[in-house]
């Protein structure tokens, strides 16, 4: 095993890699160039095994991160083994990594929800009232070519809400899109009332998984149950189409209770974090962070 920089992996391997072995998108290169400040692989040489590492550069100095938009990384090829994590945290003196599955009691497991191929999601009552709530109003779902009108509810509506979406994460999530609708991954479903877009959401359709990327909605259509009858149609279209249906990724716990309302099952990756960076780094970055409070 080695480590390949950006700029020397070879992608059409790495990602014959991802698709042959049924990898999320979020280990696809064009995911990770949208999303990702630095990345390298760690893989085999004959690209049969291996995992995709993001990492940022402060100091001189290489840190292990998730990007937003990117819930975790998967060994693809076989599972991951102590001596490789060892070797990750030898490359890199501090980090956050999350990898799919759980891989040992000593990592933090975090939750995230599915409805797996096969199985029929039973809804509760509120997500039964909302769906009818949103068939008895005058918004329908319309599924478009073209991402601005999306883009733009969710500029408008989610930076008062969402800690996490900035001016600095929106054109993150405008790469993502573009790069996702580039490579034919992207659906993309508009809430309209009377013509006019008041809401919707992405999702990212791979050969064997629908996964809810994002979405934004008008306060009134939310209330008339826009969000449960756009999750519905897609998680409808999942079950039809015999793939997963992939919830995305929060540790938020309103929004897991939202998934479960829709019938989602936990599933579990695993966070592994670390830091043995110098003294002098630890005693910049506390003063930095102590400016920036100011």
């Amino acid at each position: 095993m080695k480590f390949i920089e950006r700029e020397h992996i070879d992608c059409e391997k790495w990602d014959r890699l991802v698709e042959d072995l049924g990898g999320l998108p979020f280990s696809k290169s064009f995911y990770l160039d949208a999303v990702a400040e630095n990345w390298c692989v760690l893989v085999d040489k004959d690209y049969s095994s291996g995992i995709a590492i993001p990492y940022v550069v402060r100091l001189g100095k290489r840190s292990v991160y998730t990007p937003l938009f990117l819930r975790c990384l998967e060994w693809i090829g076989c599972q991951i083994t102590q001596k490789q994590l060892d070797e990750i945290k030898r490359k890199f003196p501090k980090g956050e990594f999350n990898f799919s599955g759980r891989y040992t009691e000593q990592l933090e497991t975090l939750p995230y929800q599915e409805i797996r191929i096969g199985s029929l999601p039973i809804y509760n009552d509120l997500a039964k009232r909302m769906i009818r709530k949103f068939e008895n109003s005058n918004l329908a779902l319309v599924q478009v070519d073209v991402p601005k009108n999306v883009l733009r509810i969710i500029s408008e509506e989610l930076p008062s809400k969402v800690y996490s979406v900035n001016q600095k994460s929106m054109i993150l999530l405008e790469n993502l899109v573009a790069s996702l609708h580039a490579n034919q991954l992207l659906r993309i479903i508009e809430v309209r009332e009377e013509g006019v877009c008041v809401g919707g959401a992405f999702f990212i359709e791979s050969r064997d998984r629908i996964l809810y990327l994002k979405s934004a909605f008008r306060t009134d259509s939310k209330k008339k149950g826009a969000m449960y009858k756009i999750m519905d149609l897609e998680i409808q279209r999942a079950i039809e189409n015999n793939k997963t249906f992939d919830f995305g990724g929060s540790r938020v716990e309103g929004v897991r209770r939202f998934n479960l309302n829709l019938g989602a099952q936990d599933q579990f990756y695993s966070s592994m974090k670390w830091d043995n960076m110098p003294l002098w780094y630890k005693g910049i970055k506390t003063l930095n962070d102590k400016l920036k409070k100011k």
